[in-house]
């Protein structure tokens, strides 16, 4: 089961013993996260940010993309018109990375209320 659908399961009497994560092969996959916060421990972020990458066995194209937020605002966390738009993409060119950029701006519209104070 996905983490996506897991989330919609009644947990209602149910007792969960384990989550296992398979392991992704480092020569096809590429994965990082981010999160802003106002200090580095104990702390609940602002905003965060995954991205999850799977690439040919070339590494020259991608074959899947997740881009995930929190804190941009209460419904948004794909950024799936821009993973669609990466799906077979050489991401290590200068134009299409200006391309996702351009994308992915005008996919993320931030709720006001959820953005953190000026620093």
């Amino acid at each position: 089961m996905s983490p996506s659908d897991f989330v919609n399961v009644s947990m209602r009497r149910k007792v969960l013993g384990k989550i296992l994560f398979p392991s992704l092969d480092p020569a096809t996959h590429a994965f990082q996260s981010y999160k802003i916060m106002p200090r580095a421990q104990n702390s609940y972020s602002y905003l965060n940010a995954a991205f999850l990458l799977k690439f040919n066995q070339e590494r020259n194209q991608v074959v899947t993309a997740k881009i995930c937020f929190g804190g941009i605002d209460e419904y948004f966390v794909h950024a799936e018109k821009t993973e669609k738009f990466l799906v077979t993409k050489n991401i290590f060119t200068n134009e299409v990375l200006q391309e996702t950029l351009e994308k992915l701006a005008s996919e993320i519209k931030p709720d006001d209320d959820t953005l953190p104070p000026a620093f």
